[in-house]
């Protein structure tokens, strides 16, 4: 958008407003409201000023147009309860017995780490309303099996599976050796 605004000088010095045009510069066809309201404005003040009604600083200040932006629905931040029930129906999806395990997968679908999710959790901290909308952006996408987003997150969410028996299998072998610690005790009357 372009304004020219033609004057001339007057005998005191000073510059009369003969003129105030307002034309549009990028290509489009359609008249826009702010186009509307300044050429409004300039024909009110070209004729003004002509007459003498008006100062250039009047003008000055209607032309500082402030543009009316839409207003967008605001997403909201979820509570600790809502997080907490997305997280816990991810872990029965995916069957992941460690609740770490889950909240590490629910953290990365919204870039965050398994320590942020577990605060939004307990409502230490406020879940950013923008990551709790990339989450219900994602999350549905990544249980549809025939999503991309589903294909490219699969070998993370086998991994986090693996995880899940690797540790029960390393529980399992620590309850083994303390029971052979235990049976050798006892046959060294030591128990």
């Amino acid at each position: 958008m372009t304004y020219t605004v033609n004057a001339k000088s007057n005998s005191t010095g000073n510059a009369d407003i003969e003129h105030i045009h307002a034309d549009k510069t990028s290509g489009s066809e359609t008249t826009t409201d702010f186009t509307r309201d300044i050429n409004a404005l300039a024909e009110k003040y070209t004729a003004a000023l002509k007459c003498g009604e008006a100062k250039i600083g009047d003008v000055a200040g209607d032309l500082k147009y402030k543009r009316k932006t839409p207003a967008f629905p605001k997403m909201q931040s979820p509570d600790r309860a809502e997080i907490t029930s997305v997280r816990r129906g991810i872990q029965q999806v995916y069957q992941l017995r460690s609740d770490h395990a889950a909240k590490d997968l629910c953290a990365g679908i919204v870039c965050a780490t398994a320590t942020a999710w577990d605060s939004w959790e307990r409502g230490d901290r406020t879940m950013p309303a923008a990551s709790w909308e990339l989450f219900l952006i994602k999350a549905p996408q990544i249980l549809d099996e025939s999503s991309e987003l589903h294909k490219l997150w699969w070998p993370h969410i086998q991994e986090l599976q693996k995880k899940r028996n690797s540790k029960s299998i390393e529980a399992q072998e620590k309850a083994r050796v303390r029971a052979q610690i235990r049976k050798k005790l006892r046959a060294e009357g030591v128990l």
